[in-house]
């Protein structure tokens, strides 16, 4: 990523942010001023004396989590990013961290410039007695077929139009998006869903694993992933399944690395222990 053309009029900052999303309305700023946007507004605005705006490189929904959400804010000063970084995460609305400030290129653009972004979905089959899980899990019945979520996550894969598995109140000018690479890691009682991908329609993974889920229990009739992706129609697919289980990961700015071996590497850190 380049370092930013020194103007002296604009100074643009690039953090990487966390956040347990359930307790806000999703990221983009809301009118009851409950999106992670607009605590972070409210934090920089604080601590700067001054109005910030903040632009979000993802849409994450109602509940839904990150680990590593990007944004960007610009200011017509040089910042201290250390004393920044200290200071504002001691304002924060809890449940929400900034990890890092770092100055970008003047131009630069959260949404645009991403390359790729990584989601996990995560399956409990049964009730979840862990409470450091419980709350980041679906918990489905344990008659769900695991197969299914095994062979039928990778249809995905490809430049498809996903109507099928978009909400319809989507503003996106087209339906169709590129999925890079899927994962399913299984464990003893749950499944993790792994999708790699260069951009998401609105709701997109939450419906696709909504539609597995669905599938893999075998109470509705619902086509086949082909025919969904075929037939366009919202109505046919599973339901939208529920925000906590879902988590942004990662958004790459440069190439993403090799999908597996990066997983491998998520689990080994604790809260990815299943």
């Amino acid at each position: 990523m380049e370092k930013m053309t020194k103007n002296p009029s604009s100074y643009t900052y690039l953090i990487d942010i966390s956040y347990i999303g359930t307790d806000f309305n999703g990221f983009q700023s809301q009118s009851d001023g409950n999106g992670i946007q607009d605590h972070l507004e409210k934090a920089i605005s604080i601590l700067l004396r001054k109005k910030v705006k903040v632009k979000g490189a993802s849409r994450t929904d109602r509940g839904v989590h990150a680990f590593s959400q990007k944004a960007i804010f610009v200011l017509d000063e040089v910042l201290d990013t250390f004393r920044f970084l200290r200071s504002v995460n001691a304002i924060l609305t809890k449940g929400i961290c900034i990890k890092s400030v770092i100055e970008v290129e003047a131009n630069f653009d959260p949404i645009k410039r991403a390359q790729a972004k990584v989601y996990r979905y995560s399956i409990w089959f049964g009730h979840c007695y862990n409470p450091f899980i419980s709350p980041f899990v679906w918990e489905i019945p344990r008659t769900a077929d695991k197969e299914v979520f095994e062979t039928e996550l990778k249809l995905f894969e490809g430049t498809h139009d996903f109507t099928s598995f978009c909400n319809t109140d989507s503003s996106a000018k087209t339906r169709t998006r590129t999925i890079l690479k899927t994962h399913v890691e299984c464990y003893e009682n749950s499944c993790d869903l792994w999708i790699l991908g260069e951009g998401f329609l609105k709701q997109m993974i939450r419906i696709i694993a909504g539609t597995l889920v669905e599938r893999s229990l075998d109470k509705k009739e619902i086509p086949t992933i082909a025919e969904l992706l075929m037939l366009k129609d919202r109505v046919l697919s599973g339901q939208t399944a529920p925000g906590k289980a879902l988590s942004l990961v990662e958004i790459f700015y440069n190439d993403p690395p090799e999908f597996f071996s990066y997983i491998e590497e998520k689990k080994k850190k604790a809260f990815f222990y299943r």
